[in-house]
């Protein structure tokens, strides 16, 4: 009554499956039992059983322990074993361990884990899987284990488990003795014939002699029919085929063996494909030769291999090949593409970089089989547990407020609000600070202080005194904003109850306790989390006639960090699609692309990890026996002979650091060779080499017909040096420019896309959290400083404005702030001296329309006899002549008849003289018009690196200007007048300026600034 069924195609199977299924479908509300390797057998196997029979419902589709259970279920009157759950037995053999005759006995054990409590719970943890391997292919060696006072520990210990819990201790050869006695009894061979019907098992299921003998058990009773595909290699002579099929030939061959088993094989339609990938899987099943030459393979896209310097590369280098594909095949659907990974989790990060903002947007979903590294309300619950009283800096706390399930079980709205309220307190490190060393004006405790009473005096910088600190005040909210100030203070007062709570140790109970009170709290879980977690902590915990003993906090989130990480294993995130899984068994499906990323030496196929007291080291090796080798060299197999139309194959072949050539994995290694050993071809015109940077112009040339990139928006060079008066501005209609957006663009519009259109910043914002004390201070601190004591009193009074700067947080404590405070005041003398003689300038704002709909406001700076003024305490740069060419020439627009002066921190006054009107309205009018058409795009520029390369520019040479370039960039660390932005660098060794289009626009963009600069300033 069983029935093995085999194919070389997984298409074959399905069909013939399908037929089965339909023929021996009995009781319409009987589930259809169906033995699986993963859920992502489970999704395709429904959707192909939907395909060939129009509809199925009511199918089953389940693991083999899963399986185990329900017969359990199904002879035990429909109730539940109480049995150990692994999670507990760790903590029972924790608890074994501990006891002071198993530590007399084994000194040894004592003394490697002595009162290290973490070491002695990893013990246990890894004796748990040992012995779960133990009864899964060493069935004989445990059955011979009976002596409750053996000197081997591992025996000592199995032996006590099966006396003192009996029923409670699981062992899967007890199962089967179940499942034999149960079907001894009266009625139950015609009850299991009445709930399960048949059996039908399909896919790369793991063996072992338990699931053998359940099969042939099981044959007995209701027909069984295992589907699994041969791969078309059990008599091939490929040296492929010899080298990977090992493991898929072992398994027909352990099936065939079974007592009365029928072996039908299914017959598959031909592929009669001319392709380098279906040449490869007839020399791998038929020992075929490959016969392909150069010229064939520049247009032939269904199987290549890309070495690539990081992982970010090898996903672009996916995409494009993707798109390739498609633009060759006139079509391509994401869902028939599948993308193994050896290790998913590092590819989790580049995948959602390159897919989620590329011009062609492909939907995809992860299938995690391993620790995931995403958001979840279970990763949110372990950084809460995780968080030490050492975290309580501003960055790291912050990253505990931006985990989604933190936001939305708390309602936080404005992440960028909480981030200036933090960074305008002069938040930095610690709950409560220490007031001696003045720490405490930097902490957690002090800087909400100094917010809360700021909104509720409605006042900045107000002198305050609550009783216990004296405090300026913070006004950095208003109306309904105050809700995220008070969520705020909420949130680091829970985390500092959590974290005193954790400083004591508590019974195992306790401490679930806590963790389930915590999470319905703080992370407000759906329902069906909840849900989990309750039955996650009744698996992890133990009952309440069990003793356990009082457990530190680390001791207790060691185990429980672990099993909140294995939540996210074995899901599906996302939105169908591009699949991305784990390779590993039961994930390979037929796909019409099968795509292999991270396919590097050592990497894959993996290696055992071996433990030194591991029992199955011991004696010759057994049939069943695992192997991570051999398993991973029979999946890549199965993967590459179900693939339909292409194959990509990438792997860091090459150092990001010396660009340094790579071995790919012995797998690929293998194939490389294959293919080149069949033809006069070198290795290397297999192997597609992908440059450093995406922005290379190696990419997209005429000849290069595989080396592609859809990513890269081509410039277009934009010739700004023309007369914009008197045409209409485009795209102003409805338009209100904001001044700090004008500014930024103009000085450096590359830093503009990056910070206003991507919200990407690298390191230089405003509002940055900061963890450390303030010991320096950076250019923008020491700017703030000067900008706050320009017109005060300092000199006279220089303590107490130490005091009141160290309480805002912003200059370093003690006798640093002194030492700095006095040099920044030398700093500024000759700026100190010229508003001494002209007196405080006071700021007004003005509006000036610059169309019938557009509007620009801007705060300017008006001196005593009504001179308008740009000031600066920093040195004279071209970014700061920018910013005063536009307050004059809006200063100008708007009416105002006085001079206007640039006044820079050396003291240096110059007044921009008479200029007509129609020039400053023109000028203003191109500086506008530039603004907008390209203010969303990367627009090559930056005002800081345009004095080295004013010759250049100035005689119109290009070729001069990319020598000036290249020159001021390799030089740029010693460089006194070059220093352009990091956003600019960047872009510079990312290959941005290599494209001829860019460099050009660039070259214009610097002499338009250049020109209009020199007109206006002396």
């Amino acid at each position: 009554m069983i029935s093995l069924y085999t194919s070389s195609t997984q298409d074959g199977l399905i069909s013939h499956f399908a037929q089965v299924v339909n023929t021996h479908s009995g009781q319409l509300f009987r589930p259809t039992f169906i033995l699986t390797p993963g859920i992502s057998q489970d999704n395709w196997l429904k959707e192909q059983l939907a395909n060939e029979l129009g509809i199925v419902a009511n199918l089953r589709l389940q693991r083999i322990n899963r399986f185990f259970g329900w017969f359990e279920f199904l002879f035990s009157d429909h109730t539940q074993p109480d049995k150990f759950s692994n999670e507990q037995l760790v903590w029972v053999i924790f608890d074994l361990m501990g006891t002071p005759d198993f530590r007399l006995k084994f000194e040894e054990l004592d003394k490697y884990y002595d009162k290290d409590e973490i070491k002695r719970l990893a013990l246990a943890e890894k004796l748990v899987r040992l012995f779960d391997k133990y009864q899964d292919y060493r069935g004989e060696m445990l059955s011979g284990w009976n002596d409750p006072d053996s000197e081997d520990w591992q025996e000592y210990i199995y032996v006590n488990l099966k006396d003192r819990f009996d029923s409670r201790f699981a062992e899967k050869s007890q199962r089967i003795q179940f499942i034999h006695e149960a079907l001894a009894q009266d009625g139950n061979q015609e009850l299991l014939k009445k709930e399960l019907g048949a059996l039908y098992v399909f896919g790369s299921i793991s063996l072992t002699a338990g699931f053998l003998e359940l099969i042939e058990l099981i044959g007995k009773f209701v027909p069984v029919h295992i589907f699994r595909s041969d791969l078309g290699i059990f008599n091939s002579e490929s040296t492929i085929a010899k080298n990977w099929g090992n493991s898929s030939k072992n398994v027909i061959k352990h099936l065939s063996e079974i007592e009365n088993v029928e072996v039908i094989e299914i017959a598959n339609s031909v592929n009669t494909s001319n392709s380098l990938l279906n040449k490869v899987q007839k020399n791998i099943q038929t020992n075929d030769p490959i016969l392909i030459n150069s010229t064939e393979l520049l247009s032939d896209f269904s199987l290549e291999f890309h070495s690539c310097h990081t992982r970010i590369r090898e996903v672009e280098s996916l995409y494009n090949y993707l798109i390739r594909c498609g633009e060759e095949q006139g079509e391509f659907s994401s869902r028939k593409c599948l993308v193994f990974i050896p290790s998913l989790d590092q590819y989790v990060g580049p995948i959602k970089t390159v897919f989620d903002p590329a011009p062609l947007k492909f939907p995809y979903q992860f299938v995690t089989g391993a620790y995931s590294s995403e958001e979840s309300f279970w990763s949110a619950l372990d950084a809460v547990l995780a968080f030490k009283q050492e975290d309580f800096t501003a960055p790291k706390f912050f990253q505990l407020v931006e985990l989604n399930a933190i936001k939305e079980g708390l309602g936080f709205q404005d992440m960028e609000l909480l981030r200036k309220m933090i960074a305008k307190a002069g938040i930095r490190r610690d709950f409560e600070g220490d007031l001696e060393l003045e720490t405490r004006y930097q902490s957690w405790e002090y800087g909400l202080k100094r917010l809360m009473y700021g909104f509720l005096m409605g006042e900045d910088d107000l002198l305050y005194n609550d009783g216990i600190d004296e405090f300026y005040t913070c006004d950095a909210v208003e109306g309904t904003q105050t809700d995220e100030l008070i969520r705020l203070i909420y949130l680091t007062n829970l985390i500092q109850g959590i974290i005193e709570k954790k400083s004591s140790k508590k019974s195992l109970n306790e401490w679930l306790t806590m963790t389930s009170q915590l999470a319905e709290e703080l992370l407000k879980p759906v329902e069906n989390e909840f849900a989990q977690l309750q039955r996650l902590i009744v698996q992890f915990g133990i009952s309440d006639d069990l003793d356990s003993e009082p457990l530190a906090f680390n001791t207790f989130f060691y185990r429980f960090s672990e099993l909140l990480n294995s939540m996210e294993i074995h899901q599906i995130k996302g939105f169908g699609g591009i699949t991305f899984s784990e390779l590993s068994p039961g994930r390979v499906i037929p796909a019409e692309t099968i795509a292999f990323m991270g396919m590097n030496f050592g990497e894959f196929p993996r290696q055992d990890s071996l433990v030194s007291f591991d029992k199955m080291n011991l004696g010759e090796k057994q049939p069943f026996d695992p192997n991570s080798r051999i398993t991973d060299q029979g999946v890549f197999l199965e993967a590459l002979i179900h693939a339909g139309e292409s194959v990509f194959i990438s792997y860091l072949g090459q150092s990001d650091k010396d660009n340094k050539e790579l071995p790919a994995s012995t797998v690929v290694e293998e194939l490389l060779d294959l293919i080149s050993g069949n033809n006069d071809l070198d290795r290397k015109e297999l192997i597609l080499k992908h440059p450093l940077h995406s922005e290379s112009s190696s990419y997209n040339q005429p000849d290069e017909t595989k080396l592609k990139n859809y990513l890269i928006r081509v410039q277009v060079a934009i010739d700004l040096n023309k007369t914009a008066n008197g045409e209409k501005l485009i795209g102003l209609e409805n338009q209100v420019i904001r001044i700090a957006d004008l500014e930024l663009f103009l000085r450096d519009p590359i830093r503009y896309y990056y910070n206003r259109t991507l919200g990407v910043y690298y390191g230089d914002r405003s509002d940055s959290l900061h963890e450390a004390e303030l010991f320096g201070l950076d250019n923008l601190e020491k700017w703030s400083i000067k900008d706050q004591i320009l017109f005060s009193d300092t000199e006279d009074n220089l303590e107490q404005h130490r005091l009141e700067l160290v309480r805002k947080g912003m200059i370093p404590l003690r006798n640093s702030g002194i030492q700095k405070l006095n040099s920044l005041l030398a700093e500024m003398a000759e700026l100190t001296k010229f508003f001494k003689e002209m007196g405080q300038p006071k700021k007004t704002t003005i509006t000036v329309q610059f169309n019938a709909l557009g509007s620009i406001s801007v705060e300017v700076s008006i001196l005593p006899d009504g001179s308008g003024i740009y000031y600066t305490v920093s040195k004279d740069k071209p970014k700061y002549r920018i910013s005063a060419l536009i307050h004059f020439l809006l200063l100008k627009e708007s009416g105002n008849e006085y001079p206007f002066h640039y006044m820079t921190l050396e003291g240096r006054n110059q007044i921009l003289g008479e200029f007509e009107s129609a020039k400053i309205k023109s000028d203003l009018n191109r500086l506008i018009e530039h603004f907008v058409k390209n203010r969303n795009r990367k627009t090559p520029f930056c005002s800081e690196s345009t004095r080295p390369m004013e010759t250049s520019i100035q005689e119109r040479s290009i070729g001069g200007f990319r020598e000036a370039l290249e020159s001021e960039m390799g030089n740029r660390e010693f460089s006194k007048n070059f220093f352009p932005s990091e956003y600019f660098v960047r872009e510079y060794e990312a290959d941005f300026f290599e494209n001829d289009e860019v460099l050009e626009e660039l070259f214009h963009n610097h002499a338009i600034i250049n020109e209009m600069l020199n007109s206006y300033f002396a």
